[in-house]
């Protein structure tokens, strides 16, 4: 039965084996491609190379937004950096702190001499950390008890534009 299948198919004879007490059946595989190969490679291939195009296409498209998106972020770095060259203000006194080293919000206040954690040293806090001029220490955690702040790579590049 297994031999009039595979010769049905067009396929070589399997060999057969026998193993510790068992049959081991070896099928192999035609050099011939079938008529189901060859309508796959006919029909299926030409498809895939259609959407590898396609997203091939599409490439250059999303490069071009992320590339707008980046001009839009050193944009909005910009106009902060030019308030800032206005005036000394709180966005950049907290990361003339965090310089040095991590920080939590209570040592922030302590190091800009405020009695207690202000309502508007919590929002610079956010709008710096949305800027990615600071981060979390432990950013799965961003209530933890032992929260402290640090500056990142950008922060350090604004601070040296803002001192330059």
């Amino acid at each position: 039965m297994i031999i009039e299948e595979t010769t049905k198919k067009g396929l070589p004879k399997p060999t057969f084996h026998t193993r510790q007490g068992g049959i081991e059946v070896v099928f192999q595989r035609s050099s011939v491609q079938s008529n189901e190969d060859r309508q796959f490679v006919q029909q299926e291939l030409p498809q895939e190379q259609q959407e590898l195009t396609q997203k091939q296409q599409e490439l250059p498209q999303e490069q071009q937004e992320l590339t707008q998106k980046q001009q839009e972020l050193q944009q909005e770095l910009k106009q902060e950096l030019q308030q800032e060259l206005k005036k000394q203000s709180l966005y950049s006194e907290i990361l003339k702190c965090l310089i040095v080293a991590s920080l939590s919000r209570q040592d922030i206040s302590t190091e800009l001499r405020q009695k207690k954690v202000s309502g508007q040293l919590n929002k610079v806090i956010r709008k710096l950390i949305a800027d990615k001029l600071i981060e979390h220490t432990i950013p799965e955690v961003p209530n933890h008890p032992s929260q402290k702040f640090k500056i990142t790579t950008y922060g350090k590049v604004f601070l040296e534009l803002l001192v330059n």
